[in-house]
């Protein structure tokens, strides 16, 4: 028997067409045992070396690590982001209000200086001058 080997043992190409192997692996397993009990050296290498498979495993497994590396670099730019935003909301806050927000704002009098470039000044009430029907908050000076 060993005598068919090595080339028994593997598919080949006989006129163009791909043969089987003329032992399949499980009787080359059981050829290479009697072998081996019996005294003789397997010269034509061992059994099917034996790699680890690693299991594909589900995607937020295998995206897990690299998932949390992009989160603490974005996590490291969020102070300069929110400066930077802070910064926009401040400039967008800014600008000049129509004089209709103004009057609705400020009331009809007050607006109308401040369209004229005149400066008001806004007082808050102090606990003991409050003026319970109309609530506290803030107040026009009244000069």
């Amino acid at each position: 028997v060993l005598a068919k080997f090595p080339g028994a043992m593997f598919p080949r190409v006989v006129n163009g067409r791909w043969r089987d192997a003329e032992y399949s692996g499980r009787a080359l397993r059981a050829v290479r045992k009697q072998a081996r009990l019996a005294g003789f050296e397997w010269p034509w290498g061992t059994d099917k070396q034996h790699t680890e498979v690693l299991m594909k495993g589900s995607r937020h497994e295998r995206l897990h690590e690299s998932r949390w590396e992009t989160i603490n670099q974005k996590l490291a730019k969020q102070p300069e982001l929110i400066k930077e935003h802070h910064a926009t909301l401040r400039a967008a806050r800014g600008h000049k209000a129509t004089s209709i927000q103004k009057a609705l704002f400020y009331g009809i009098k007050d607006a109308k200086k401040l369209l004229n470039g005149e400066k008001i000044q806004l007082k808050t009430k102090s606990s003991d001058t409050r003026d319970r029907k109309k609530g506290g908050g803030f107040k026009r000076r009244e000069d």
